[in-house]
């Protein structure tokens, strides 16, 4: 997803320079790497503006990006609330965990349960007598 993308998507502008990386998600302001994007909102972090490798930086209205000169320019997203912002922005990269399917062998499923062949059922869980997994038919 491009940063023009994602700005669009959380309805905020664009600060200069905006450059035309790809983002593929989302990290901590010390751990970020190129194509990812962070956040700034803790004063007491704004020394790390200088050596994010991040992308993009979702920033308060004002703030000055000073950078180091050997680093890439740092795009911004300018909000007067960061927080609220990023929150919007971590859905479109959220991807829900995927499971296989399976029965744990510390699941205890009771006989008249009836379990689809895709269903997973994950370690300790109780399946019920009358548990019918309705995602897809199941035969008795």
């Amino acid at each position: 997803m491009k940063l023009a993308e994602v700005a669009q998507k959380i309805g905020m502008p664009i600060g200069r320079p905006a450059g035309n990386s790809r983002f593929v998600g989302w990290r901590e302001i010390d751990l970020a790497e190129p194509g990812q994007l962070t956040f700034l909102a803790n004063r007491r972090y704004f020394r790390l503006l200088k050596t994010t490798r991040a992308s993009a930086v979702l920033v308060e209205e004002g703030v000055a990006l000073e950078r180091e000169a050997s680093l890439p320019a740092l795009a911004a997203l300018r909000s007067a609330s960061p927080y609220a912002a990023f929150a919007r922005a971590l859905e479109l990269f959220y991807q829900p965990p995927r499971y296989a399917p399976g029965i744990h062998p510390t699941a205890i499923i009771a006989k008249g349960a009836k379990i689809g062949e895709s269903a997973h059922i994950g370690p300790y869980c109780y399946v019920d007598e009358k548990a019918e997994n309705r995602a897809e038919c199941c035969a008795s």
